[in-house]
């Protein structure tokens, strides 16, 4: 079935935020990872994942232009950070040796 009557009534897209802006170093990292984000962001919940997608630690935050994440307890290895925020998610890659 075509439509061509397709009308967008919302658009979730926040100007000027791509998620390229945000940075984490040292990346990798022997346990301490700094997160920085710009203000704009509004960070509500930081989310860590393995490698197989167990949640392994969970932040919740106001807003906070840096960020201490320590992993030192936890194997080397690749694991995932999930940004929540108001204007949307993203996810990074953390490497930790």
């Amino acid at each position: 079935m075509y439509n061509e009557n397709v009308q967008i009534l919302s658009d979730t897209k926040v100007d000027g935020l791509t998620g390229m802006d945000i940075t984490i170093f040292p990346n990798p990292s022997f346990g301490t990872f700094f997160v920085h984000f710009p203000e704009n962001y509004n960070i509500q919940k930081l989310e860590i994942f393995t490698a197989d997608g167990k949640k392994i630690q969970e932040v919740i935050t106001e807003f906070s232009e840096n960020l201490k994440i320590n992993l030192g307890n936890f194997q080397s290895g690749i694991y995932y950070l999930k940004i929540i925020t108001k204007s949307g998610v993203y996810n990074r890659k953390l490497i930790l040796q």
